[in-house]
């Protein structure tokens, strides 16, 4: 049986003894008292083991209601002290609880480090579910991935079984890891042991950011279709509880997809919508993501002005919230694409903030992508050596952090610098590890990407019908996942490489160009590439060059090379127009009229047929799953 202690006749007692003092400064408020900790090793000999505990758990408890409990300016120090003291007094509740609040806290303001520690002092007395879930999420962006994944179960163990909301969490966050490690058959059965658990509380939030993150991934496996159901779902459960947070953060999402569509309009616009509820909501965090998404697809689109533009706001947000996690993640997304501009300088210079935030914060995974994109910079300069070192290190954090996806983008990248050095048996070696690496997650954007490289390598090399083999390969996984902006390349590949069937391939490219927004750029070299193959003379000519100029007239505002886009589409036309020997300015003006070169609702409808004709039954995809079909 427990003796019960009288803590009056302790503090009576120490009081006595000169070891504690009045803390209290007016005969009115509750007596405080307080011993300095040199006198710890002295109380131990005056007080028994009991007495000792039992001023050790008042102590807190007291502590606890006046710091954490009644005051409404709650200080970080005070917190760490009380979890301290609540350790020393093993009193778990208090300990945990405000262990485990301020371990969140420090997660989402990307104090990693510091909250991994101090839940390694709380699980070190008190094995607790809620401190082993804040933990794991550190261990994650930490890199050690494996140990996170560990105690996520060991969290799950000891979750009570009333807890369902923290379990299907749990469930959701484990899913989450597991399905980036590859393992998506395990991590799809995880999310809906999630799903089954939010059903059963009828909870709809959890219930759509689960659906949210799966659709994510299956996304990622390449059926879109089945993706975006799943997130038109979760849209329907957040818009049920009113829940404007995750609608805009779904929405976001689905952009993303869609603008790997092709379909960039309707994406931009969903940006947009998601934007406009984050801001309504004052969700200032979500708002510096989606200008972020947003900043890479413009910037893909060409307009690279723009996108820093929305860049820098972007930073301008999380540079006020503190999010120092995004601010490497943005920095690294404007370097590259500064890069691609030609401003090394500048762009090594933003790697450089970004890779030291990401060593700061121990975000590994940050600092794996970070080198990786370092190093082909590096080796577009030329300085092999100096990439592939980043490349190997590179390699080695996505290793520790067990990011297969990561590993085989690695692997992709740096066979195709050695290749480019002539290496050509040791660049297919690692192209085939990647491969691996990438059947075994159902990668399939990764798949496209590296047979494109392999295909590229066996072009050069002269062995064309390897490559073209391989390219239809591509073409193939890149339509099962709808990734048509990446399919106009590869068609665009095609159509250079096979002499015999060339103009099949660049048909179906612009055929497609016609429906999806791709960048204005490759758009304009694709309808010159075709209208060299074309006949001299052939009508097609003049509506090539028609549509070329039409094209820079209604997307190529704000295009940084809009100029020199309008001067080649120029050049097409007025070839077409010698070819039919027209020579002066005014027979031009006529044959411009008569020929309806004005009127894109004839010549547009006007080449989509000649494509069709062009294609017979050469389609190498399926035309009538194509957005805007």
């Amino acid at each position: 049986m427990s003796q019960e202690i009288d803590f009056l006749a302790v503090v009576g007692k120490l009081s006595g003894l000169s070891l504690v003092e009045s803390a209290t400064t007016h005969p009115s408020q509750p007596a405080n008292y307080r011993v300095t900790t040199i006198l710890e090793s002295l109380l131990e000999k005056v007080l028994i083991q009991e007495e000792w505990q039992a001023a050790r758990q008042q102590a807190v408890r007291e502590i606890h209601q006046v710091w954490w409990e009644e005051n409404h300016n709650r200080t970080e120090a005070e917190g760490l002290e009380i979890v301290r003291l609540g350790l020393l007094a093993k009193e778990q509740e208090i300990a945990v609880s405000v262990g485990d609040r301020i371990g969140k806290n420090w997660v989402n303001n990307s104090r990693f480090l510091e909250a991994l520690e101090l839940c390694k002092q709380v699980l070190a007395v008190f094995q607790d579910y809620r401190i082993l879930g804040t933990v794991s999420y550190a261990e994650e962006v930490l890199g050690f991935v494996q140990e996170a994944v560990i105690h996520y179960q060991q969290a799950l163990d000891l979750c009570p079984e009333e807890e369902l909301t923290t379990k299907a969490t749990t469930l959701n966050n484990m899913a989450r890891i597991i399905a980036q490690q590859g393992d998506v058959a395990k991590a799809i059965a995880l999310w809906e042991e999630s799903l089954e658990l939010f059903e059963q509380i009828d909870y709809a939030k959890g219930k759509a950011a689960t659906i949210n993150n799966m659709a994510r991934i299956i996304a990622q496996q390449g059926d879109v279709a089945k993706a975006i159901a799943l997130w038109e779902e979760s849209l329907k459960l957040f818009e049920q509880i009113d829940d404007a947070k995750g609608k805009a953060a779904t929405i976001n999402n689905m952009a993303q997809i869609i603008a790997q569509q092709g379909d960039v309009a309707k994406a931009i616009a969903l940006w947009e919508q998601s934007l406009e509820i984050k801001e309504q909501i004052g969700d200032v965090k979500g708002t510096a993501t989606t200008l972020n998404n947003m900043a890479q697809v413009i910037a893909d689109q060409g307009d690279v002005a723009k996108a820093i533009a929305l860049w820098e706001q972007s930073l301008e947000i999380i540079e006020q919230i503190g999010d120092v996690k995004s601010k490497a993640a943005t920095l690294n997304n404007m370097a590259l694409v500064i890069a691609q501009q030609g401003d090394i300088p500048k762009a090594l210079s933003l790697w450089e903030q970004s890779l030291k935030i990401s060593e700061q914060i121990g975000d590994v995974g940050g600092k794996a992508t970070n080198l990786n994109n370092m190093a082909g910079v590096f080796a577009n300069q030329g300085e092999i050596s100096k990439a592939i070192m980043l490349w190997e290190q590179s390699l080695e954090l996505f290793e520790q952090i067990g990011d297969p996806q990561g590993k085989a983008s690695n692997l992709n990248n740096m066979a195709r610098v050695i290749a480019q050095q002539g290496y050509i048996s040791k660049a297919l070696a690692l192209w085939e590890q990647s491969l691996e690496i990438i059947e075994q997650i159902g990668d399939a954007q990764g798949k496209a990407s590296t047979l494109n490289n392999m295909a590229g390598v066996f072009a050069n090399q002269g062995e064309i019908s390897k490559a073209i083999a391989l390219w239809e390969q591509v073409v193939s996984t890149l339509a099962q996942i709808s990734a048509y902006s990446d399919l106009v390349t590869v068609l665009s590949n095609l159509g250079l490489t096979d002499e015999s069937n060339g103009l099949v391939y660049l048909a179906q490219a612009i055929w497609l160009t016609l429906r999806i927004q791709a960048p204005l750029v490759d758009t304009i070299q694709l309808i010159s590439a075709l209208y060299n193959k074309v006949p001299q003379s052939d009508e097609l000519e003049a509506v090539l060059g028609a549509t070329a100029m039409f094209l820079c007239n209604s997307r190529g505002e704000g295009h940084p090379q809009l100029e020199k886009l309008q001067e080649d589409s120029f050049k097409i036309i007025l070839g077409a127009a010698n070819a039919q020997g027209i020579e002066t300015q005014e027979a031009f003006g006529n044959w411009f009229t008569q020929q309806r070169l004005n009127d894109p609702e004839y010549f547009l409808p006007r080449l989509n047929q000649r494509l069709e004709e062009i294609v017979g039954d050469g389609w190498l995809f399926d035309p009538s799953q194509v957005v805007g079909e």
